[in-house]
């Protein structure tokens, strides 16, 4: 699944990347998931990976990943993995 990047440090600039891990279990309840019409607030682990060539994201850097919820996810095929241009 393709998604869109953006971190606090760099507010102007917009990096797009992919998921390549979603856990299937969830991490932590939060708090406020208390009854089964909130469930879907439970926090999972996702991986993304970017091609970020000028080498501007930091490993723990805080960062906001958009999902756009429209689309499919690609079948899971090593065939269709995701690759960074690097021209």
């Amino acid at each position: 699944m393709h998604v869109t990047i953006s971190t606090d440090s760099y507010p102007d600039k917009h990096y797009q990347g992919w998921i390549g891990y979603i856990s299937p279990s969830a991490e932590f309840t939060p708090k406020s998931v208390e009854t089964t019409e909130v469930r879907s607030d439970l926090v999972y682990q996702v991986r993304v990976f970017t091609c970020d060539t000028r080498n501007e994201l930091r490993l723990g850097m805080p960062a906001t990943v958009t999902i756009p919820l429209d689309q499919s996810p690609p079948p899971a095929n090593r065939n269709n993995m995701t690759t960074c241009d690097k021209s």
